[in-house]
């Protein structure tokens, strides 16, 4: 029996004890129970540069953003959970071609905006997060960590919409405390005041939580189009952004580009076609009347 339990905690420890740094050590228990595998998964599947859920440009979807929506698919809701883990890490271990390491953490925050259903874990390590930052302050090392703007804007963005009002104001008083600190980067400097400020965080919170979903489902969806990432490479489906959801083939945009007129596009003559009949008429009615006079 004893064993067995044994057993089980060094099973369990291999579940929650993933390098956790310093200001997580001791608070293993905020976060989701998945395995390291789901957790690896992860991690090897997010392409080289910021994943979002939509690709914005003319291009065809890019292969390793197929492997990645499939991915987290298949995952579900482990795929929150994970990167919730992968978040807590300082630095995050990713292949993000980022030129800023920093920006890493801003950026998994940014991923799960929209899944109500992680919120529960990661807005308590959030808090956790910004009481960590504003004692590193303080203390004037904040220069001498991980944290940076662009992670303390992703975090008041997040509790905009997930967290409560305190939640929020606390975040806008870090940021103020963060302008000022030795060494530090400036978050974004927002042109509005503190009252718009406000309302403009209201209006986010209504609108997120409004179209909020699990963050696999949001995958799920792109990979539920027809023919997405299956199409022969000359006809390789072309997406464009979240919101107009406009599927094109690559043989479409093709055929815009062909040498060779096609029946709609057949050149006109400079000559329009009514002047030449008016001047043939003429020349016609000319050499009728010169005719006439020989007779």
């Amino acid at each position: 029996m004893r064993i067995v339990i044994l057993l089980l905690l060094l099973l369990h420890g291999t579940l929650t004890a993933r390098n956790l740094p310093d200001w997580m050590s001791d608070h293993a228990d905020l976060l989701p129970d998945v395995s390291d595998q789901v957790v690896e998964t992860l991690r090897g599947a997010l392409p080289e540069s910021q994943l979002s859920d939509g690709h914005n440009t003319n291009e065809p979807l890019p292969a390793k953003f197929v492997k990645a929506c499939r991915t987290i698919g298949n995952l579900g809701h482990d795929a929150s959970k994970a990167m919730i883990w992968l978040y807590v890490e300082d630095p995050p271990r990713l292949k993000f071609r980022d030129t800023n390491l920093h920006n890493k953490k801003g950026e998994l925050i940014e991923n799960l905006f929209g899944d109500t259903d992680a919120a529960k874990w990661l807005v308590p390590i959030l808090r956790l997060r910004l009481e960590w930052a504003a004692k590193q302050i303080r203390d004037e090392t904040v220069a001498q960590t991980w944290f940076s703007g662009s992670e303390l804007g992703s975090i008041g963005d997040y509790m905009a919409i997930h967290g409560t009002d305190d939640d929020l104001r606390r975040a806008y008083q870090i940021q103020e405390e963060f302008r000022g600190s030795p060494g530090s980067i400036t978050p974004f400097q927002s042109q509005q005041s503190p009252e718009e400020r406000w309302r403009t965080a209201m209006w986010r919170r209504q609108s997120k939580l409004g179209r909020a979903k699990p963050y696999c489902d949001k995958f799920r969806q792109i990979l539920s189009m027809p023919a997405i990432g299956f199409l022969h490479k000359s006809e390789q489906p072309v997406i464009h952004g979240e919101n107009s959801r406009e599927i094109r083939t690559q043989a479409n945009l093709n055929s815009s580009a062909h040498t060779g007129p096609t029946p709609s596009e057949e050149p006109t003559s400079s000559t329009p076609w009514s002047i030449i009949v008016v001047l043939i008429v003429a020349a016609f009615g000319l050499l009728c009347l010169v005719l006439k006079r020989r007779s």
